[in-house]
């Protein structure tokens, strides 16, 4: 087994990314987009969730730490007042190992 310098190990583990995003990319973000926005959406009317009030937490994934990914719904800029209202707002929440 070879060591590496940290220097060789970053060269060894380097990669490039393009400047831009194709069109497949932006095509299935757009898709995600709309997908959570609609499964937000529904559960905020069927359940009449309101920031502050009543909320629900939707869990993504789980680390190989055991750390649990949530995003929480709504936030608080769903209630904003005016034109700064954002009906799709949340917020993320991690649930380490040890349930803080």
């Amino acid at each position: 087994c070879e060591m590496y310098r940290i220097s060789e190990l970053e060269e060894c583990l380097k990669c490039t990314y393009p400047a831009s995003i194709s069109p497949e990319t932006q095509d299935r973000r757009k898709t995600n987009t709309l997908a959570l926005q609609s499964l937000v959406g529904s559960a905020i009317d069927e359940r009449n969730l309101k920031y502050g009030v009543l909320e629900e937490r939707l869990h993504l994934f789980t680390t190989k730490s055991g750390e649990k990914v949530f995003i929480q719904y709504p936030g608080k800029e769903s209630i904003a007042e005016g034109g700064n209202r954002r009906q799709f707002d949340f917020r993320p929440r991690i649930m380490t190992a040890d349930a803080t």
